[in-house]
């Protein structure tokens, strides 16, 4: 299987293009020989004109938003993605996303706002191959993973925020199929803890939530193309409520980061090797159904440059 894990592994980092990828992408089956080492840049672009404000999709620019929210949204991420390779069935990683946020036609209801950058959640951990079950022409690998995310210093009380501001520590477990022939597919599913923190002075009460994504490829040495599914889902928290009379508060009177975030998204990475060490990665998401979630499109570009230090 090691021809195809090379250039999978550095996928990865593909899907970490909106303020929460976790669900899609962090921990997944591939593996590479002891002190190989992936790094990832990457760029990616997303943008939305329209929100779920509850389960209800409205435009931004809208009559029931109009004077609330900007007309559109966009977020340039710039992400550092590492993986390193303990041994044979146990790596460590590291994801850094720089965001920056700017909004179109006024400033945030929230923050006064139209423009919001810094380093979002530093998130580390690591991924471990419990155990193989080899077959004739196919690997049926069992996985699980473990990562830490910490906030940076960002305001997360916003529409224009790049984030909850929340320490997250998450749990991962999956299964992924590799074929001999280079076909693959992965399950995972997880669970993420979040702790409440204090945001502007008012304590919040941040949901857990249930991840769970799905990816089905093609990948050889020299190329890999894969279609992806996430699902996110919040346990607990309130919708944004319009009709507060204090604006855009949450129908609990809260603070944006106790919303229940839930979204499903759908997407395609591709990536083709331009020498033995360096690859270039493209990829396209959109979000299809939420709640309290922008509905957007989701462009993508990186390079991985990969090592082997032992």
């Amino acid at each position: 299987m090691k021809k195809i894990t090379k250039i999978a592994a550095s996928l990865i980092m593909m899907v970490a293009i909106t303020t929460n990828a976790k669900a899609q992408g962090l921990i997944d089956g591939f593996v590479d020989e002891e002190g190989a080492l992936s790094v990832s840049l990457t760029y990616s672009r997303s943008t939305f004109d329209e929100a779920y404000v509850g389960t209800s999709l409205l435009k931004l620019d809208g009559p029931e938003l109009q004077g609330v929210t900007q007309d559109q949204l966009n977020q340039d991420v710039y992400n550092l993605f590492a993986k390193y390779m303990i041994n044979a069935k146990l790596s460590a990683l590291i994801n850094i996303p720089y965001i920056v946020a700017t909004g179109e036609g006024r400033a945030d209801f929230f923050n006064g706002e139209t423009r919001i950058s810094s380093i979002q959640d530093v998130t580390a951990g690591l991924r471990y191959n419990f155990h193989t079950f080899k077959f004739e022409n196919s690997d049926l690998i069992l996985l699980s993973g473990v990562t830490l995310s910490i906030p940076f210093d960002y305001e997360s009380n916003g529409f224009l925020s790049i984030g909850t501001g929340a320490l997250a520590a998450d749990f991962t477990t999956g299964v992924q199929y590799l074929s001999d022939g280079g076909f693959f597919s992965i399950l995972t599913a997880a669970y993420s803890f979040k702790d409440d923190i204090d945001s502007g002075g008012v304590f919040t009460n941040i949901p857990n939530s249930f991840l769970a994504g799905g990816k089905i490829g093609y990948a050889t040495k020299s190329i890999y193309v894969a279609g992806w599914i996430d699902f996110s889902n919040a346990i607990g928290g309130s919708d944004v409520n319009l009709n507060d009379e204090d604006g855009f508060r949450t129908t609990t009177g809260g603070n944006f980061p106790e919303t229940e975030v839930e979204y499903v998204r759908a997407g395609i990475n591709l990536q083709k090797s331009l020498t033995d060490e360096l690859k270039l990665s493209i990829g396209y998401g959109r979000v299809l159904h939420g709640r309290n979630v922008g509905k957007s499109n989701i462009y993508s570009v990186g390079l991985t440059y990969d090592v082997q230090l032992l």
